[in-house]
């Protein structure tokens, strides 16, 4: 299974000043495409599309996935702290 990250830029601007937070985003996708527990929730409220949370930290980073069998799509929205991440979405 192929798996590419796609990034908006205000997530590219977040990441370049917390490089360490992207690694290890990287490396929990990597988990949770695997089937390893990962803090990922759904939010609510939206439908389409589906849209994820995942905690790193004392950050948030919200993306949304799109499956297409061999190939899984992670497209991030945006990255911020606990309580700016959720304006706007």
């Amino acid at each position: 299974m192929k798996l590419e990250i796609n990034y908006t830029k205000v997530s590219i601007k977040f990441f370049d000043k917390h490089k360490d937070i992207k690694d290890k985003f990287i490396t929990n996708i990597g988990k949770f495409i695997s089937g390893e527990s990962v803090d990922i929730k759904a939010l609510k409220g939206i439908e389409e599309p589906k849209l994820y949370r995942m905690r790193v930290g004392k950050f948030r980073v919200v993306f949304w996935i799109n499956d297409k069998g061999e190939l899984v799509i992670i497209n991030v929205i945006n990255a911020d702290s606990r309580g700016g991440i959720y304006k706007g979405v």
